[in-house]
């Protein structure tokens, strides 16, 4: 199988690149910086690099002249790509001064990218379709496919919250997520795959500023539990019910509000590190129910993910025709979708490009985007 070494910062950029190359069968290995390009190279060995110019800690060209100034990469195809270096000149001189075989210009025309791509590599692209067809429709019957690693840790704008819970939902992991943002701090408490808890350090995300906020309680009801939980060493959930500021049912309710909105804000911070951990020694001490992910991530991107982020993250994607998933369509029921973004789903028929969709959709272009990238991001629709 011809494996890809993909390098390039933007998160969005990767997935949808990954995403069609393993369309055809490809490997993809990532890198979201030149240092570690240079790494996963020297490591993994790849049939091909695609490399972005602009590029944190060391640029594109760099890399590329690196990599076929090596012994093991000279003879490996290297593709440049950039939306901001498109002269001919500078073209020119990425192919004769730093070694690169081709240049594209971004956004990406992705199926020019794999007739570039087979070109180099020598392969019939008609035939890596037939073959990448044959082997998914084998892997239905046999055992799940291998999900793609994650960095264990990093940067919450390279690697998004949303996309580290996403895939320790997929990995059925059980652990912890912990989001750091110089004194600020959440761990997200993860049992197989779902979150239950989410530990916060925020004033304005605990339970009485909550519960404060949506008109359950009074400052004075606030002032006077707070005190007594301090003076009794008690939770502030229990004290509330002492003092008949509410029952059990809205002190259920609450905590569950508390996660749910803690889990929203988590998914919303873009500007950070985090770090993920394989522990199960909380099970024990924390007895919480599972938070369904389907409807926490759809409220999270209609408020979080700006039109803007979202344009940014689908612009490779504009000409490339939308497919559901058959085996993921029990999740759209769980979801509270509109009237109108359940129209811009039906319209999706694994013909139809996203430009076509938004068309006509009845929703705005802007929000006809953002119920696709939704649909994307769990997994429910792909590009093709």
């Amino acid at each position: 199988m011809p494996r890809i070494l993909v390098i390039e910062d933007n998160q969005d950029n990767r997935e949808i690149i990954c995403e069609f190359l393993g369309s055809y069968g490809f490997e993809t290995i990532v890198a979201v910086n030149g240092e570690e390009g240079i790494e996963q190279f020297n490591k993994s060995k790849p049939s091909l690099a695609l490399i972005d110019v602009l590029l944190p800690k060391v640029n594109g060209l760099k890399v590329c002249e690196t990599i076929k100034n090596s012994a093991q990469g000279e003879q490996t195809p290297v593709i440049m790509m950039s939306a901001l270096y498109k002269t001919p000149g500078l073209q020119l001189e990425a192919k004769t001064k730093y070694g690169a075989d081709d240049y594209l210009i971004k956004p990406l025309d992705l199926m020019n990218l794999v007739n570039r791509i087979c070109s180099l590599l020598k392969l019939d692209k008609d035939k890596l379709l037939e073959n990448a067809k044959a082997k998914e429709e084998g892997a239905k019957a046999g055992p799940p496919r291998a999900i793609p690693p994650l960095p264990i840790k990093g940067s919450t704008a390279q690697f998004s919250a949303l996309d580290c819970l996403l895939w320790m939902h997929n990995s059925a992991l059980t652990g912890t997520y912990v989001q750091t943002q110089r004194n600020v701090h959440r761990t997200v408490y993860v049992l197989e795959g779902y979150p239950v808890y989410v530990a916060s350090n925020l004033l304005s995300e605990t339970l009485g500023k909550i519960l404060l906020a949506n008109g359950k309680i009074s400052d004075e009801d606030l002032t006077r539990a707070s005190t007594t939980a301090k003076q009794s060493n008690s939770p502030l959930s229990s004290i509330l019910r002492k003092l008949g500021m509410l029952d059990a049912n809205e002190i259920t309710k609450a905590l569950l509000s508390e996660t749910h909105q803690r889990l929203i804000n988590t998914i919303g911070w873009f500007d950070g590190e985090y770090q993920i951990s394989e522990d199960s020694s909380w099970i024990e001490k924390i007895k919480r129910p599972k938070v369904p992910l389907e409807q926490l991530v759809y409220e999270s991107i209609k408020r979080h993910y700006s039109h803007e982020r979202i344009s940014a993250a689908l612009k490779p994607a504009l000409s490339l025709s939308v497919e559901k998933i058959p085996e993921k369509l029990d999740m759209v029921p769980l979801i509270q979708w509109d009237i109108e973004e359940l129209e811009t789903f039906a319209l999706i028929n694994g013909e139809r490009n996203l430009g076509k969709i938004q068309q006509m959709s009845s929703q705005p272009a802007s929000e006809s985007m953002r119920t696709i990238f939704t649909l994307f991001k769990l997994g429910i629709v792909i590009f093709i």
